[in-house]
């Protein structure tokens, strides 16, 4: 149970990080797109990589 409340928060985070993304992408700011794509990624996927190396 402890690990659902952990990956639910990095999808709802990463999601949050990767509109925030899009729109800096939309603002011409490319670089600044890449790294919050980059993050959002890392904040949707290290949560279920640490639930399933349990």
């Amino acid at each position: 149970m402890k690990y659902f409340i952990f990956i639910a928060a990095g999808i709802v985070s990463g999601f949050h990080v990767y509109t925030y993304g899009r729109w800096l992408k939309q603002q011409g700011n490319t670089a600044g797109a890449i790294m919050t794509f980059v993050l959002a990624a890392a904040a949707m996927i290290l949560p279920v990589y640490a639930a399933v190396k349990r």
